[in-house]
Order: C-alpha cells, then sequence, then structure tokens
C-alpha cells in the first residue's frame, strides 16, 4: 500500500470524529475516498447537534414551563425525564454505534454509506 492511500485511510476513518472531518474537506479536496467519509462524519455529528439541542428544548418545556401546572405537571415532568434519559442515551448509543461502524469501514477502505446521513452529506456539503 502506498503512502497517500494510507494518507487516505487515515484521514477518512479519524474523520468520524468531531471537527476531524474539517481536515479532508479543506486540506485534500481530491482525494474523493476521505472526503465522502469526512461529509458522513460532518453530517452525523451535526446531526447529532441538533437531536441534543431539540432534546434539551423539550426538556426545557414540558419540565420547566408546562411542568408547573398543577397536578398534571407532575406527567409533563415524567415525560421530559423520558425524552432526557431514555431517548437521550438511545441516540448517543447510535452515535457511537455509526461511528465506530464507519471508522472501521474507513479504515478497511470500504466506501460505505449510513443510510439517510448520506443523501444528506451531499446536500448539506458542497465540494
Amino acid at each position: 500500500m502506498e503512502r497517500n492511500q494510507k494518507e487516505s485511510l487515515i484521514l477518512a476513518a479519524l474523520s468520524y470524529f468531531p471537527f476531524f472531518g474539517l481536515i479532508p474537506l479543506i486540506f485534500t479536496k481530491d482525494d474523493e475516498f476521505a472526503c465522502h467519509h469526512a461529509k458522513q462524519g460532518l453530517t452525523l455529528f451535526i446531526f447529532l447537534l441538533i437531536i441534543t439541542f431539540s432534546i434539551w428544548i423539550f426538556h426545557f418545556i414540558f419540565s420547566n414551563l408546562l411542568g408547573q401546572i398543577f397536578i398534571i405537571g407532575l406527567i409533563f415532568k415524567i415525560i421530559a425525564w423520558i425524552i432526557k434519559n431514555i431517548i437521550g442515551i438511545i441516540v448517543g448509543l447510535l452515535y457511537l454505534y455509526l461511528v465506530f461502524v464507519g471508522f472501521i469501514n474507513a479504515w478497511r477502505g470500504n466506501y460505505w454509506e449510513i443510510p439517510f446521513i448520506k443523501p444528506l452529506s451531499e446536500k448539506i456539503i458542497k465540494i
């Protein structure tokens, strides 16, 4: 394996970790393999940020605003706890799984596509 191919595999694998995906997009725009994985890694991270922010907003609304209502407020606080903890853990574990699988596939040299993320990455990141 030649040096450029090794560098491409390393850049592609590291691009699934937050902010490392910017390196191939900025410095090696001509490397199709690294940019493919960098786009997916960044889109996956952006998607995680959006979902996390949404969970925080729902938790704030249900717990702090609706949770202050007499009697029914307890139900809203329970819903807020479920949204924040259970759904948050599921989203976090799914993100870690996708990062791990993306890292392994990039390291092995596979053009792996995350089903929902790949079409979004083509629309969001234009290079």
